[in-house]
């Protein structure tokens, strides 16, 4: 899509250069996996939920 191709040329040259970075919320572990979806259901947050893998 037209959006996707101006993210990639214009937003991801700034994300993988450091110049950009997204805000993150809340990090979660797997086993809270349901948590980070009530909260991202909730709509109370402001920035990105996170469950880290590793």
């Amino acid at each position: 899509t037209a959006i996707a191709a101006n993210l990639k040329q214009h937003i991801w040259p700034l994300l993988t250069a450091g110049k950009i970075k997204p805000v993150i919320y809340k990090t979660f572990t797997p086993t809270d996996a349901a948590a980070a979806h009530q909260l991202m259901e909730d709509s109370t947050h402001m920035g990105k939920i996170v469950i880290k893998w590793s």
